[in-house]
């Protein structure tokens, strides 16, 4: 009984990785659907690119770039490049 209790303290915190990330075309989904809300919010077009992400991204640093883009007013969206920083730095894996 001992045994069971430890190992399942042990595997407790254990994650499968790729819980927390989001495939290529989720993010990108997502992104996407994100950015074109906002110019439609703001009433202004953007050329978006169809990829944003080139890899597996972490679900976290998405979720905040999704939260700086819906946060953001639109004065400062109404710019050539109104990408927050959030949305630039999103780290991805690459799966070969």
């Amino acid at each position: 009984m001992h045994r069971v209790i430890l190992l399942l303290l042990l595997f407790y915190h254990c994650q499968n990785s790729d819980d927390l990330y989001y495939s290529v075309s989720e993010a990108n989904a997502l992104l996407y659907k994100t950015f074109t809300a906002k110019d439609l919010g703001c009433s202004y077009a953007h050329e978006i690119p169809i990829l944003m992400v080139v890899g597996d991204s972490r679900k976290d640093e998405v979720d905040k770039c999704v939260d700086a883009i819906t946060i953001k007013d639109c004065a400062s969206w109404k710019v050539n490049d109104p990408t927050p920083s959030e949305c630039k730095s999103i780290s991805y894996r690459l799966n070969f």
